[in-house]
């Protein structure tokens, strides 16, 4: 007994030239649709367009500063040149590196400078304080103190005024000194101490021999 053959499936209709396609049934796939054209893809793209157009923004401003930037430096450097050219006439035909150069080192003078001269109004301002407590004579300063101290009391007084006790050098000295004493009406030391083995006993602060200097 020969085998039954099975049975032959039906074939799908054709579609007739000219119809629309037929709806999707129960059991077909919808077609899918490209993804710019789905809710997430536009949604996408919205964003990726805001992001394009903020780094727009930002290189627009970044670019306005730089320009802005280089202007400030080249009108800086026009200045450095005139200063430098007034300065040595010379920096004429230098270029922007020795000019910058020239302006560091004189910037540096100017503030070492600078510093002098604070030590030295320092200084000024220190005497300007105790110039009516001084007498002036012949380039040097004396100071005639009131207090009544001892010869090494007397001593450590001038080291507190970073001074010391007088020297008398010349006779024109000697006469200023005795002036300024016989208007004080009062003894004074001077810078002489006692040595038994030195001249007449006696020797100067500064270790000269009496009547040598």
């Amino acid at each position: 007994m020969a085998p039954k053959k099975p049975p032959k499936e039906a074939a799908a209709p054709k579609e007739k030239a000219g119809e629309p396609p037929k709806p999707p049934g129960p059991g077909d796939e919808a077609p899918k649709k490209p993804f710019l054209e789905t809710p997430e893809g536009a949604k996408t793209v919205r964003i990726l367009a805001a992001v394009w157009f903020v780094l727009a923004v930002i290189m627009v401003i970044m670019y306005a500063v730089l320009l802005n930037k280089d202007w400030n430096i080249r009108q800086a450097l026009i200045m450095m040149r005139e200063f430098a050219i007034e300065f040595d006439p010379r920096y004429e035909d230098k270029t922007d590196f020795q000019v910058v150069g020239l302006a560091q080192n004189l910037s540096s003078e100017m503030l070492e400078w600078g510093l002098k001269n604070d030590e030295l109004q320092a200084e000024i301002d220190k005497l300007a304080k105790t110039l009516d407590q001084w007498k002036a004579y012949d380039k040097n300063l004396y100071h005639f103190s009131k207090d009544d101290v001892n010869w090494n009391e007397a001593v450590d007084e001038c080291n507190t005024r970073e001074s010391g006790l007088v020297f008398v050098k010349w006779g024109e000295e000697q006469a200023f000194i005795d002036d300024q004493v016989s208007q004080q009406k009062k003894p004074y030391w001077i810078g002489l101490k006692k040595n038994e083995s030195a001249f007449n006993g006696v020797i100067w602060l500064g270790g000269f021999k009496a009547g040598t200097v």
